[in-house]
């Protein structure tokens, strides 16, 4: 078997994530709560599994270990030293990429464009500029099939940092995602892999291409 991760952009070099890194070398959540409760969803198959804005790692190695075929995707290296770096330093390469999401790319297996069943992004979207949302959800789209789930979580306030750059309400996102052949729906799982995602500042999505 062999993944390639297609893009021009190895590293989201204009972002401020990759200058300020501070949530990348410090995110390597997970939980078996989250993973137990989306290996139910899917009848406990082995399904295939997409994290954009990886981080550390941690949801592709316990997707991993259960059994799961996992891909992550970061754009800045500095995870390459941060709280994951040992998920980086076993998997980056085989199970773990750097690449910018925001950019162009796919994702191949001997060639073959990989389908996932199961795609997701913590606290990401907000992180990407506005006028490159369209292309995010694109790759998105690309790497879906008709009966795939995307979940995930955005965070609708400014942060201290500055690296939160798409910072809209709830209804805005809605729209953002609509354009994109994407619904907007609720989120159907009970937990997350961050505890403090569940706070008013933040909205939790489950979202399916529009037939």
């Amino acid at each position: 078997m062999s993944i390639q991760v297609d893009t021009e952009f190895a590293l989201a070099t204009d972002s401020s994530d990759h200058t300020n890194p501070f949530g990348v070398i410090n995110d390597n959540n997970s939980n078996a709560e989250y993973i137990n409760a989306v290996k139910k969803h899917f009848d406990s198959s082995p399904i295939k599994v997409l994290d954009l804005g990886c981080a550390g790692g941690a949801i592709v190695v316990d997707h991993l270990q259960a059994g799961d075929f996992a891909i992550g995707l970061e754009g800045s290296d500095a995870v390459l030293l941060g709280a994951g770096k040992e998920n980086w330093n076993k998997y980056h390469n085989e199970n773990l990429f750097l690449c910018d999401i925001s950019r162009p790319f796919s994702i191949n297996e001997n060639s073959d464009p990989i389908l996932f069943d199961y795609i997701q992004t913590w606290e990401v979207l907000e992180h990407i500029p506005t006028d490159r949302l369209d292309i995010v959800l694109q790759n998105i789209k690309a790497c879906t099939k008709n009966s795939s789930l995307f979940c995930g979580s955005i965070a609708m306030v400014p942060c201290v940092s500055g690296n939160h750059v798409s910072v809209f309400p709830k209804e805005e996102w809605e729209k953002i995602f609509y354009r994109n052949g994407l619904s907007f729906e609720p989120y159907i799982f009970g937990s997350a892999p961050r505890p403090d995602v569940w706070g008013s500042q933040c909205v939790l999505f489950t979202s399916r291409l529009i037939q």
